[in-house]
């Protein structure tokens, strides 16, 4: 149950019905009735079949555009200025957030308000 390979659907099957850990034809037990071969199987199969819909589904969203960002036409057409003047803004609002948290844990810590800091 702690596999990190374990795929979704086998992991909530494991959950609920006891199999063994590995398919019948990975430790090479023949000896098994017709049951569990058919269960590892479809086991198998169902994963086999999830795998290929996430991958059918990664397809159509990138076709229509839903896993880029809603302004990788903007950051596609930013020249290497643009992107030195976005990296300028961006470290000076983290810098600024910086100093407004720093301000709220001192308030919190000593008791008065954000605004007597200021």
């Amino acid at each position: 149950m702690d596999d990190p390979d374990l795929d979704p659907l086998e992991w909530s099957v494991r959950k609920v019905l006891p199999i063994p850990k590995k398919y019948f034809w990975e430790t090479g037990n023949d000896n098994l009735d017709l049951r569990t071969r058919v269960w590892h199987r479809s086991v198998w199969f169902l994963g086999q079949a999830l795998g290929v819909a996430e991958y059918c589904g990664e397809v159509v969203a990138n076709l229509l555009g839903i896993n880029e960002s809603r302004y990788q036409y903007v950051m596609d057409s930013m020249s290497e200025g643009d992107w030195e003047k976005a990296r300028k803004v961006n470290e000076e609002r983290e810098r600024e957030w910086a100093e407004v948290r720093a301000n709220k844990e001192i308030a919190e810590e000593t008791g008065v308000t954000q605004d007597a800091l200021a």
